[in-house]
């Protein structure tokens, strides 16, 4: 099952276990959280989610955003219709990309 929360789409396959390092759960109040440094009881179960990343493709490479912030150097990141490979640390924050799959 598919839905949006805040912008951006999750995607439910009803997994429910306790939350591990870095997994987006549901929480009791009914918002999406991603697990920090924070470890649950193992009898605390929580719905896990996954983030649906939107995909662009340049050259048969398909990359996904993840996240907005200021890119590392060795990072894809999106910028005026180009992707461009970091190869210094900027400070301005852009659509940072991550290359999944060959097309």
């Amino acid at each position: 099952m598919d839905f949006e929360y805040k912008g951006q789409k999750y995607q439910f396959d009803g997994i429910y276990r306790t939350p591990k390092l870095d997994d987006y759960y549901l929480s009791n109040s009914g918002t999406i959280m991603r697990c920090g440094a924070y470890t649950f009881p193992e009898a605390d179960v929580r719905a896990i989610v996954t983030p649906i990343r939107k995909e662009h493709t340049f050259g048969g490479v398909v990359f996904e955003e993840d996240g907005i912030r200021p890119p590392l150097i060795g990072e894809w990141f999106y910028w005026e219709q180009t992707v461009i490979f970091a190869h210094y640390t900027h400070n301005n924050p852009r659509i940072i990309l991550k290359p999944v799959r060959i097309e």
